[in-house]
């Protein structure tokens, strides 16, 4: 049984979205975000040590993007070819899948008067396609 419902894949091809509400285990979610955490500490201490406050389109403890670093980390790897996003990738989009782009977009979330200080919100962004670059994109 898939953990996607026929009523999301039909969303999804009419909508090109559909959300799956906790589906990523919550002890996955804290380690793609630490790892998330690691590399921007990197992107940081780039950026100190250059005296930058934007060094690409990252914008010192402000804004991230962390792209295709999957490679470079065994979390990231092992997320994006579990068998939980094998499950989902079959169910909307067929067995023909390949990885195209992976991203986290990082930033803090909108300010409120209640929010005392801003914490960074982690995304993790996943483009994936039917067999083409530019095809189906879907944001976990």
């Amino acid at each position: 049984m898939s953990l996607v419902s026929q009523e999301q894949i039909e969303q999804y091809h009419r909508e090109g979205y559909f959300i799956l509400e906790s589906a990523i285990p919550e002890y996955i979610v804290e380690a793609l975000q630490q790892e998330c955490m690691r590399i921007i500490d990197i992107y940081d201490k780039e950026m100190e040590a250059k005296g930058l406050r934007k060094l690409r389109i990252n914008h010192y403890k402000k804004r991230y993007f962390v792209a295709n670093r999957s490679p470079s980390s065994p979390i990231m790897t092992e997320f994006l070819f579990s068998e939980l996003m094998a499950d989902i990738c079959r169910a909307t989009l067929g067995d023909d899948v390949y990885l195209y782009n992976e991203q986290y977009v990082v930033k803090p979330p909108t300010p409120t008067p209640n929010s005392p200080g801003i914490k960074i919100r982690v995304m993790s962004g996943i483009i994936i396609a039917p067999s083409c670059p530019a095809g189906a994109r879907w944001m976990i």
